[in-house]
C-alpha cells in the first residue's frame, strides 16, 4: 500500500505540473512560476490531490541537494576571482543592510528579542538563485553587466547560507550561545571547509579521473550522484544539514576538469527533484490563510520587495554602476529565495518560526518569487522612463551583453586529426576550444596549456559551455572505427 500511495502522489506531482507548465508555455508564464502555482492546486489547503506531504518533502530534500550541489559546481573559485570585488564588496553590503533592516522590523512587529530577529534577517537576505540563473540564461544576459553583477551578490549569498544554518539552533536556543559555542560550531565549520580544500586539491581529481577512464557513463553519472549523497550524508552525521554536504561536493568537484561532464549528467536529475521542490513549496501555502489575511500577506510581500531592491541598489550603487544595472539587479533579486526555505525549515525546527508567523512569512515569500519575472523584465525599463521624465540625464548605457568566447572553433575530439588541426588553429592565430571525452587526453593537454572541455559533445550544457551559440564552426574530428 505504501508504494501504491508513493506512485499516486508522484503521479499527481507530475502531471499537474506537466498541464501546468505547457499553460504556463502557452501564457509565456516562467516555469519556475508554473511549478509554484501547480504547488498551490493541488495542495491540501486547494483541490487537495495531495495529501501525503511527508513523501513530496522527502523528493523536495534530494531536490534541494542536486540544486546545491550544481550551483556549488558552478562556483569554482576561478569564477569567484573574476567577479571578487562585486563578491566582496556588493554582497557584504547587501547581506548586512538586508539582514539588519529584517532583524529591527521583526522587533518593531512582533517584540522579538535579538536572537529571533536576527533569524528573520537572515531569511529576508537569501535571493532566489535558481529563479534569477534561470530567467538571466533565458535572455543571454547571463554576460552582461546586471548579469555579472547579480551572479556576485547569488554567490555571496549562497556562502552565507553556511553560517546561517550553523548560527540558527544557537538564535533558537538550542545551542548555548556563548563563546564556547560559537568556537564549537564554527569550529566545525571550519574544519569541513578545511577538508573540502585538501580533498579538491589531492583526492577529488584522481578520484573522477578513476570514472573518467573507464569511458562509461554508468560509472561516471553514479559517481557524481554518490559524491553529491555522499557528502550531505556524512554533513548530516555530523550535526549539519544535507544540503550543505551538497554544496560543498559540488564546490569541490568544480575543482576538476570534469565538472562540465558532471553538471551535464546531473542537470535531467536536478531539474525533475528541483522541480518537485518548487511544487511543494507551493502546497505547504495555506490558501485559507491567505484569504483572511490577505492584506497582511500582499503587503508583507511589497515591503519585502522594496526593503530588498533598496538594499540591493545601494550595495550596487557602492560599487558605482551605471542606473540601468542597478536597477536591474535590485529588481532582479528583490524576492526571498529557496535558500530561504531551508533556513526556514530548521528555524521551525529550533521553535524560531511557528503557527501563523511561518504561513505568513512562507506566503508572502511565495508571492515575492511568483512576481519576480515580471519586475525584472518590466521593471527597469518602467524606472528608467520615469527617471527620464523627471528632465535627468542618465548615464553612459549598460555594453551590451559579451560572450565569454566569440568567432572561434570548437573542435571535437583531440585524436590525430584533431590535434593536427588544433596545430593549424594555433598557428594561425585562429580562437578555438577543445570538447574530449578521454579523460587521460584532457589531462595531458590542459598541462600543455591547451583550452580543453572535458564532456560529451552530444550534450547541450558542454557545447553551451564550448560557447556554441557564438562559434563560426564546429569540426568533428572523432575517430570511427566501424567506417575503416
Amino acid at each position: 500500500m505504501e508504494l501504491d500511495n508513493f506512485l499516486h502522489q508522484a503521479v499527481v506531482v507530475l502531471g499537474a505540473a506537466v498541464a501546468v507548465l505547457l499553460l504556463s508555455y502557452r501564457l509565456k508564464v516562467p516555469p519556475i512560476a508554473g511549478l509554484l502555482l501547480t504547488g498551490l492546486a493541488i495542495g491540501p489547503s486547494a483541490t487537495g490531490l495531495v495529501s501525503d506531504l511527508k513523501t513530496i518533502h522527502v523528493l523536495a530534500e534530494i531536490g534541494v541537494m542536486l540544486l546545491l550541489f550544481v550551483i556549488g559546481l558552478e562556483l569554482s573559485f576561478s569564477k569567484l576571482k573574476e567577479v571578487r570585488r562585486t563578491f566582496l564588496i556588493g554582497g557584504s553590503v547587501q547581506a548586512l543592510v538586508t539582514t539588519l533592516i529584517g532583524a529591527a522590523a521583526a522587533t518593531a512587529w512582533w517584540g522579538l528579542g535579538p536572537g529571533s530577529a536576527l533569524f528573520y534577517g537572515f531569511v529576508l537576505t537569501l535571493s532566489s538563485t535558481a529563479i534569477v540563473l534561470k530567467l538571466l540564461d533565458d535572455r543571454r544576459e547571463t554576460s552582461a553587466p546586471h548579469g555579472k553583477v547579480s551572479l556576485a551578490i547569488l554567490i555571496f549569498q549562497d556562502f552565507l547560507i553556511v553560517p546561517m544554518i550553523v548560527l540558527t539552533p544557537m538564535l533558537g536556543g538550542a545551542v548555548a550561545a556563548s563563546a564556547a559555542g560559537l568556537a564549537s560550531r564554527f569550529g566545525g565549520s571550519f574544519i569541513a571547509i578545511a577538508l573540502v580544500f585538501v580533498a579538491a586539491r589531492y583526492l577529488m581529481p584522481q578520484l573522477f579521473y578513476q570514472f573518467a577512464r573507464t569511458r562509461v557513463r554508468e560509472v561516471f553519472v553514479l559517481g557524481a550522484l554518490g559524491t553529491c549523497l555522499g557528502m550531505a550524508w556524512m554533513t548530516h552525521s555530523l550535526g549539519f544539514s544535507l544540503a550543505l554536504g551538497a554544496f560543498l561536493a559540488g564546490i569541490l568537484v568544480s575543482e576538476t576538469e570534469y565538472s562540465h561532464q558532471v553538471v551535464a549528467e546531473i542537470l535531467p536529475f536536478r531539474d525533475v527533484f528541483a522541480s518537485v521542490f518548487f511544487v511543494s513549496i507551493g502546497m505547504l501555502v495555506d490558501l485559507g490563510y491567505v484569504a483572511q489575511h490577505a492584506g497582511v500577506v500582499f503587503g508583507l510581500a511589497l515591503a519585502v520587495v522594496v526593503v530588498k531592491a533598496l538594499a540591493i541598489a545601494l550595495a550596487v550603487m557602492v560599487l558605482r554602476f551605471p542606473l540601468r544595472t542597478i536597477l536591474s539587479v535590485a529588481l532582479g533579486l528583490a524576492q526571498i529565495g529557496e535558500f530561504s526555505f531551508v533556513l526556514m525549515e530548521v528555524g521551525r525546527t529550533h521553535g524560531l518560526l511557528q503557527g501563523d508567523r511561518y504561513q505568513l512569512v512562507l506566503s508572502a515569500a511565495v508571492l515575492t518569487m511568483l512576481a519576480t519575472p515580471a519586475l525584472s523584465q518590466f521593471g527597469p525599463a518602467a524606472l528608467l522612463k520615469l527617471y527620464a521624465r523627471s528632465g535627468r540625464k542618465l548615464a553612459d548605457a549598460e555594453p551590451a551583453a559579451a560572450a565569454e568566447r566569440s568567432g572561434h572553433v570548437i573542435v571535437v575530439g583531440y585524436g590525430l586529426g584533431g590535434s593536427l588541426l588544433v596545430r593549424v588553429l594555433r598557428e594561425t592565430a585562429i580562437p578555438y576550444v577543445v570538447i574530449e571525452l578521454n579523460g587521460e587526453i584532457v589531462r595531458q593537454a590542459l598541462k600543455a596549456g591547451e583550452p580543453m572541455i572535458y564532456g560529451d559533445a552530444t550534450r547541450e550544457a558542454i557545447l553551451r559551455h564550448a560557447g556554441i551559440e557564438t562559434a563560426t564552426v564546429v569540426v568533428f574530428a572523432v575517430s570511427d572505427p566501424t567506417g575503416l
